[in-house]
């Protein structure tokens, strides 16, 4: 409620809002904290650590717009965290099939496929003890919209499948999803990058992939990727996919500007560098390096 407050949302907006949280949302959380150690440590937010099952942010708007609310969640139900269910698949398929019915914007068939190309197959020790949650659900809720917008976010952990997803996994997936004419373009350009250029190579693929649940012209799908370096030359070097994607002088300038100012940096700290431990003299919090996502959909290639 108060981030809509000080988004500026009407307050028909807000009320909407409230009643989707309310009857869509927080049913599928699981059973109110009893302690401070979770019952299930769910995958959202990991870097956060306290297991909740939802995470709350938003994206900013850019001009007079009015930022976007996001929610990313971890639906619970019965079978939530026992040997029955090691990838919680369970309460996250419902919630998905129901914010299905009641959203008419929301269609889920390239979710369904994806999912079956990118669900681990438990079928050996390594890949048991890596199992985690396979599915986060993010919803998007815009100020000046009646619907939400759903977004099913696919994970594996399996080092095997991950080293597959670029060059066996995503293929097959998109020519299952989107049709066996499907353009690989836009994939091939991320997958050369990433194999190719010397910064694409300190990338590291996280096995995640997240899926707009919406009609499949229209949908795009998330590859995540890490890296541990905080310079500027190599942050421009992903955002451009090293010149495969140029930007204008304009658009370079204030993501420089935009880092800089993240990081602390003085305007004249070499873009080639790392973010330094100390700054006059403190030490600096704000050295870690940062995630990305490329999008991709046929259409765009």
């Amino acid at each position: 409620a108060r981030m809509m407050q000080e988004a500026r949302y009407t307050e028909a907006r807000q009320v909407e809002l409230l009643l989707f949280y309310r009857f869509a949302i927080a049913p599928r959380l699981g059973p109110k904290p009893t302690s401070s150690e979770p019952w299930f440590k769910s995958r959202v937010a990991p870097g956060v650590g306290d297991g909740s099952p939802i995470g709350y942010s938003w994206r900013w708007g850019t001009g007079g717009k009015k930022p976007l609310i996001r929610h990313y969640i971890e639906a619970m139900g019965p079978l939530t965290g026992t040997e029955a269910d090691p990838l919680n698949e369970s309460a996250s398929k419902e919630m998905l099939l129901h914010l299905g019915k009641i959203l008419p914007t929301v269609s889920l068939p390239l979710a369904w496929k994806f999912a079956a190309h990118i669900r681990p197959t438990l079928t050996d020790d390594v890949t048991r003890k890596a199992a985690a949650s396979s599915t986060i659900i993010g919803v998007q809720c815009a100020p000046d919209s009646d619907s939400v917008e759903v977004m099913a976010t696919l994970m594996t952990k399996s080092p095997s499948q991950i080293k597959q997803l670029l060059n066996t996994v995503f293929p097959k997936a998109m020519r299952d999803a989107y049709g066996e004419d499907a353009s690989l373009d836009c994939l091939d350009m991320v997958r050369d990058f990433i194999e190719t250029d010397s910064d694409g190579k300190n990338l590291i693929m996280l096995g995640t992939t997240g899926i707009d649940c919406c009609a499949a012209e229209n949908s795009r799908f998330k590859v995540y990727v890490t890296t541990n370096s905080t310079s500027f030359d190599h942050i421009a070097a992903v955002v451009t996919l090293g010149g495969r994607k140029p930007e204008s002088p304009e658009s370079i300038a204030k993501l420089k500007d935009l880092w800089y100012g993240i990081k602390g940096l003085a305007p004249d700290f070499p873009t080639s560098s790392q973010s330094p431990p100390r700054i006059n003299g403190v030490v600096n919090a704000n050295i870690s390096g940062v995630t990305f996502y490329f999008d991709i959909q046929p259409r765009y290639a």
